[in-house]
């Protein structure tokens, strides 16, 4: 007979259980048997309840099913999330599934809700039986999952994130990071209002490294075109800019900045769904550079439209 059968049971495990947890009692007797004492001593009996939520995907259920229970403990939110093991095999990876389970119980928890909202307390429980009656096999501290567990209990992992606030590191102290410090500068001043004059002083303090670095020169152009060009700051002012400060080609400067223009019309043409030729995007490009002051000429250098294109693109610009 087919698994999809009447007589087929897909989940006898399941069924077991949560009849057996079917009243209060049999909640509080589970919880005595099975969570941790000083978590035990430290709850509110009367508020453990179990819930009606699962997190395990279909895919995994034939392996294991999940309990979540919900209770408070010390006016906090707490819950129990417990995995009902019914494979043969043990799970090495256990741990991660309860890191991925943890993670969307918590996220489930929060929805609706004000994002400063304190996470809820949660203990993991794993209820295994194994028809050989052979013991569980792995350690249950997610740190011995790790080549080096004091390592990765020391660095914090899972309980602690390393920050870098580049708004309370002094400038003198960023500048002593060598070749990032540049990225550094750009990122901790991108929204200042004179973003435009920093960028100015930091090409100059940065000048003799970023000759030696190729085209890097040109990453730090398009970044400042699309980050410090929105602050009312023309693509012809940042070519100017890197002309005199870096001794760049102009037209080299321009090529690259029409490129990047280029892109910002396939990406608006993407996100519209539709499919852009190449003599539309040299079309937009065209566009873009004359309302931005650039010269018949130049335009013309870098798109390879006729000349005539480019006036009557103008004439249009001027009418609209």
């Amino acid at each position: 007979m087919s698994k999809k059968g009447n007589n087929y049971l897909t989940n006898p495990h399941d069924l077991l259980i949560k009849a057996s947890l079917s009243n209060p009692q049999a909640i509080q007797e589970f919880a005595k048997a099975y969570f941790p004492l000083d978590i035990l001593e430290r709850i509110d009996m009367p508020s453990l309840k179990l819930t009606n939520k699962s997190y395990v995907t279909d895919e995994l259920k034939e392996f294991h099913n999940d309990l979540v229970f919900s209770f408070k403990i010390e006016n906090q939110q707490g819950y129990a999330y417990c995995i009902l093991e019914h494979q043969s095999t043990p799970d090495f990876l256990m741990h991660l599934r309860f890191i991925k389970y943890n993670v969307a119980l918590i996220e489930d928890y929060l929805k609706g809700k004000n994002e400063t909202t304190p996470w809820p307390i949660i203990v993991n429980i794993c209820l295994y039986h194994n028809p050989d009656e052979k013991p569980y096999p792995y350690s249950t501290c997610v740190y011995d999952q790790f080549k080096d567990p004091n390592i990765a209990r020391s660095l914090g992992i899972f309980t602690r994130f390393h920050l870098g606030d580049l708004n309370s590191i002094p400038d003198k102290t960023l500048e002593s990071h060598g070749s990032i410090n540049l990225m550094e500068k750009l990122l901790k001043y991108s929204r200042h209002r004179d973003a435009f004059n920093i960028l100015t002083e930091e090409l100059e303090r940065n000048r003799s490294w970023l000759l030696t670095r190729e085209n890097y020169w040109k990453v730090i152009l398009i970044y400042s075109t699309h980050v410090i060009g929105k602050k009312g700051n023309s693509e012809k002012k940042l070519v100017n800019l890197f002309k005199d400060v870096l001794s760049k080609n102009e037209e080299e400067i321009m090529t690259t900045i029409a490129q990047v223009i280029e892109k910002r019309g396939e990406k608006r043409g993407e996100e519209r769904g539709e499919k852009r030729g190449v003599q539309k995007n040299k079309l937009t490009v065209a566009k873009n550079m004359l309302k931005k002051g650039y010269d018949i000429n130049s335009i013309q250098e870098i798109t390879e439209l006729p000349k005539e294109t480019i006036e009557n693109l103008k004439k249009e610009i001027k009418k609209s």
